[in-house]
């Protein structure tokens, strides 16, 4: 039972009837773009912990899978308990690498560096969890001036996440956010000019090993923040906090008990150094089951159906395997506010050196809305080469040719190339 069949999802469905599996989606829309890819379809919510439980043991799913997205991993781990199969996360850990209340308690029992941060309730009342009480109120919370991030605590895909600028504003939020939490309450952060980063990788027994570090390149449409537009590997910040990311991820995996199974961990690098933005135990959400096997050389989503193994953990060098690529991009496409009535140059872009993958998502007779989280997609690229300079051509002739036209003929795709691009100095 694989749980969305969103995007994210598609390449793992296709893949698990590839390999002859009786694949069961569980998804709440009965038109997800999945359903094409499975043996049956249950209509369930992937939040719905206990009717995925239900349809699992109904329809005799021997295993429970979740990817590309957060939530899903707590209704797999709580769904596989309660029907006796395995799955890599308790639904212990699995609770607190989902939900940012428990998340951001156990940073900072275990010093895990993080941005100062409280709880509030619906009436933008701040609050404390218990082992800060005896602390003294720290300076963010005392000044109304300082801009702050207000967020759901289970939610994903940026749904929910404002920039206030000051605590006045925080009541203001407080019904847009919890609109999008199961929860009374929701987290309010320091905002922290950074870059941000993400470390994917995998746990087995409790020891990890990190695949890939990448850039996750991000925009702020105020109040809107944090939409990514692009991932980009190498991270330019590698170089000089390798050590820093390997040490960081391996406390975190320690402190969360993470056993085994995918780790996708999110960290902001700005003049205080690293802090952890949040954590997920699952393949990220940006395709690397696409991108990542085009320089590791790593079969993710082999790994994750258990058809796969690393000879001895370990990435397959590219001295011994020359088609592997050292820069890829990854171009998260959206588009300004309008209907859309054509597409065109997917057939073009789709035949262009370095282009490995583009998908739409978003189809012609699409209203699309102002840019507010990764729902908003409207498309993406996987982009791969052996030298910056390739990887650079094909993103330049990618936002070329690809066009979204409304009913007036004018063009409604962002041009974010820009933020696709790697730095020239890798």
């Amino acid at each position: 039972m694989v749980l969305g069949g969103g995007s994210s999802q598609i390449h793992l469905l296709q893949r698990a009837l590839k390999a002859g599996f009786y694949v069961i989606l569980a998804d709440k829309d009965p038109d997800a773009p999945g359903r094409r890819y499975c043996s049956e379809f249950v209509e369930a919510s992937t939040f719905d912990i206990d009717a995925v439980t239900q349809a699992a043991s109904r329809t005799g799913a021997e295993r429970i899978i979740a990817a590309g997205s957060d939530q899903p991993v707590l209704t797999a781990a709580a769904a596989s308990a309660a029907n006796g199969l395995p799955y890599p996360l308790s639904p212990e850990t699995a609770l607190a690498v989902t939900n940012k209340r428990i998340m951001k308690t156990i940073f900072h029992k275990a010093d895990i560096p993080t941005v100062r941060w409280a709880l509030a309730d619906e009436d933008g009342n701040l609050t404390f969890e218990p082992q800060q009480q005896a602390e003294k109120p720290r300076p963010l919370f005392e000044s109304t001036a300082s801009p702050l991030v207000v967020k759901p605590v289970d939610s994903q895909g940026q749904r929910g996440v404002l920039l206030v600028d000051d605590r006045k504003k925080i009541k203001q939020a407080a019904s847009y956010v919890l609109s999008y939490s199961r929860e009374p309450v929701f987290l309010v952060e320091e905002y922290y000019p950074s870059g941000e980063v993400t470390v994917s990788g995998w746990v087995e027994n409790e020891k990890c090993k990190i695949y890939a570090v990448t850039d996750r390149v991000t925009i702020d449409n105020p109040p809107s923040l944090g939409v990514c537009t692009a991932h980009r590997y190498p991270s330019r910040f590698f170089p000089e906090f390798k050590e820093e990311f390997e040490t960081i991820t391996r406390q975190i995996v320690s402190s969360f008990g993470i056993r085994s199974g995918p780790i996708y961990f999110q960290y902001l690098i700005g003049k205080e150094g690293i802090k952890v933005n949040e954590i997920a135990c699952r393949l990220g959400g940006a395709y690397e089951d696409e991108s990542l096997p085009r320089v590791t050389g790593i079969d993710i989503i082999g790994k994750l159906l258990g058809e796969t193994e690393e000879a001895g953990g370990d990435r397959i060098s590219r001295e011994n395997n020359t088609n592997l690529h050292k820069y890829f991009s990854v171009p998260l496409i959206f588009c300004k506010p309008g209907l859309i009535r054509e597409i065109h140059g997917t057939g073009a872009s789709r035949k262009m050196k370095g282009v490995h993958s583009l998908s739409i998502l978003q189809k012609p007779g699409t209203q699309i809305t102002d840019m507010q989280n990764s729902t908003q997609r409207a498309a993406y690229a996987v982009i791969s080469g052996f030298t910056v300079g390739e990887v650079n051509r094909a993103v330049d002739e990618l936002f070329d040719t690809l066009r979204f036209s409304d009913e007036r003929g004018n063009d409604l795709l962002i041009d974010s190339r820009d933020s696709c691009k790697l730095n020239q100095d890798l």
